[in-house]
């Protein structure tokens, strides 16, 4: 059974709160019991990506934004109770059902696929 700390920082994520994968506290196949669990702030992309570069608002002022300003975080991070709102499974958990495996050590292409996988995820729980 899971600590229900979050995989990032390690803080309690108890109840509604944060994020939890569909896999919570269930082993599936040779693959022990998913402990995919995030404070809704942990759960979130490199803002730096320069790979998937998210359009941003350049500043208060620009009445052509792509994304409304007061929503500055849309598609960069999750929000408590996300998991409610789709069928959210953490990017391992997605990796392992569409690869058959774990992700190898070093591999760049793994590493690609877990970050396309978090991307989607994201974008999935910020509809339009």
């Amino acid at each position: 059974m899971s600590s229900n700390g979050c995989l990032r920082c390690g803080r309690q994520v108890l109840g509604t709160s944060g994020l939890r994968c569909g896999n919570y506290c269930t082993k599936r196949g040779v693959f022990p019991a998913c402990e995919g669990v995030w404070c809704a702030e942990c759960y979130d992309v490199d803002s730096e990506d320069e790979l998937f570069p998210i359009k941003r608002p350049i500043s208060p002022e620009d009445e052509h934004a792509v994304v409304d300003n007061k929503d500055t975080e849309r598609f960069m991070v999750a929000r408590d109770g996300d998991h409610f709102m789709c069928m959210f499974q953490r990017d391992l958990c997605h990796f392992r059902n569409i690869q058959r495996r774990s992700p190898r050590v070093g591999s760049m292409k793994d590493q690609l696929s877990l970050r396309c996988i978090r991307l989607a995820n994201l974008d999935a729980m910020h509809p339009s």
